[in-house]
């Protein structure tokens, strides 16, 4: 028996697959927060879940699917060239990734809700002090909204106490046997 996939996980599978070969970066797309910076290898994109909430509303519903909102962030590192100074070729990854990412909204049916919407960029430099070439980090955060049914821990044991009243004909309600029945594993 397979284990079933975590939507996280089949959302940033969405994600890698719908970059991969469309920008600069190439095959360099991976899911992962802690890809080494070889800057030969660059520029590289890596996509990684920042957080996730839940919608209080989902707990009034039953059986209870929840409304999840997930935030993505899509990462690109790239190089400080003559040809592309840091700021343009940050900005060139973004465009290609925002392009990319628009083709593909709801992320091959992994998202739904608006689909994966862009909320906020965020740009930083990183360089060094011994004269490295400056790489520019730019990331693109997205939201994106799925419904899950909440899982029971234990779906063998509905319940363990159950109610019963039995009223006989021409019985009143204030005479009818009334049993409790304890259900014990």
């Amino acid at each position: 028996m397979t284990t079933p996939l975590h939507p996280r996980r089949l959302l940033r599978d969405a994600i890698v697959a719908t970059l991969t070969g469309v920008t600069s970066a190439g095959a360099r797309v991976t899911k992962t927060r802690r890809d080494p910076i070889r800057l030969q290898d660059l520029p590289q994109i890596s996509v990684y879940t920042l957080e996730e909430t839940v919608d209080d509303a989902s707990a009034l519903m039953a059986p209870r699917e929840l409304t999840r909102s997930t935030s993505i962030a899509v990462v690109a590192h790239v190089i400080d060239a003559d040809s592309a100074p840091v700021d343009d070729a940050m900005d060139a990854i973004a465009l290609e990734i925002e392009t990319a990412m628009a083709s593909n909204r709801y992320l091959s049916g992994t998202a739904g809700g608006h689909g994966a919407i862009l909320t906020r960029t965020e740009i930083d430099i990183l360089s060094s002090e011994n004269g490295d070439p400056i790489v520019g980090v730019i990331r693109l955060i997205y939201s994106a909204t799925y419904y899950t049914l909440e899982v029971d821990p234990d779906p063998a044991v509905p319940f363990e106490r159950v109610g019963s009243t039995v009223q006989i004909a021409g019985s009143s309600p204030d005479n009818a046997p009334s049993e409790v029945f304890e259900i014990t594993q």
